[in-house]
């Protein structure tokens, strides 16, 4: 794929290879698409300094949450953990040089009112990663 005179290497990462620290290893691809299923949550939890969103309201899904999910903690694992990417995540990123991303999954646009102290999305997370 070329884009604007660049060539785009496809270099998708699927299945069990889909975990959180795989992801988090990305640095600064041309364009990034996301595709999974996505969760979100409007609660706002009260913190030290009024309203935070709480860690695990807004994220990915990724390898092995199924397992997790179920309660199959004898088959998780570990380089998958919990299978779960949240907002809070997402910020930890290395996009600096990210032209674009594209994120493909339910949710991911849904938050609370933002605050200052945390994303209220995971899209939001995403733009704030650097």
């Amino acid at each position: 794929l070329s884009l604007n005179g660049k060539l785009v290497v496809n270099q998708p990462i699927v299945g069990s290879e889909a975990t959180l620290s795989r992801i988090l290893k990305i640095k600064s691809p041309y364009l990034l698409h996301i595709a999974t299923h996505g969760y979100a949550s409007k609660q706002v939890s009260t913190g030290y300094r009024g309203n935070f969103w709480t860690d695990n309201s807004s994220g990915i899904l990724l390898a092995g949450a199924a397992v997790f999910r179920e309660g199959r903690y004898n088959k998780m694992d570990p380089k998958a953990g919990t299978g779960h990417m949240n907002a809070i995540a997402a910020c930890g990123m290395q996009l600096d040089n990210t032209r674009l991303v594209f994120i493909s999954a339910c949710e991911s646009s849904v938050g609370s009112r933002p605050t200052q102290e945390m994303p209220n999305s995971f899209t939001q997370a995403i733009r704030a990663a650097r």
